[in-house]
């Protein structure tokens, strides 16, 4: 059995930590920020870093549940709570923990279509 790759009708998935492996549920991500070579993934609970690229973290996530809003993060749409403009094109998504995330042009029609369909 694989534990690598999430399904994507899959509601949990396996993280190579500095500690191991840990399953989590996807639910309980809120965000996914580049850090370096690596990821910080941020739950309800708090946060930390895995051994894994954004990129290839995104990959395992499903499309309909996360969506990359920049080069840097992919945020999960059942925790935002609010869309405002910045400036430029650019927009920031308010989480519902209070976090401020910015979408940046290249992502913010994907970001809109996803959040208009009632993701």
């Amino acid at each position: 059995m694989n534990l690598e790759a999430a399904p994507p009708s899959s509601s949990r998935i396996v993280l190579k930590t500095g500690r191991g492996s840990t399953v989590l549920s996807l639910d309980r991500i809120q965000y996914i920020s580049a850090a370096n070579t690596c990821s910080k993934v941020v739950t309800i609970e708090g946060s930390f870093n895995v051994r894994e690229n954004l990129s290839s973290m995104a990959r395992k996530l499903p499309g309909d549940r996360f969506v990359r809003v920049s080069r840097f993060t992919v945020v999960n749409l059942a925790h935002i709570a609010s869309v405002r403009p910045k400036s430029h094109g650019d927009q920031y998504l308010f989480l519902r923990s209070g976090v401020q995330v910015m979408v940046s042009r290249t992502h913010r029609a994907r970001v809109m279509d996803l959040l208009r369909q009632g993701c």
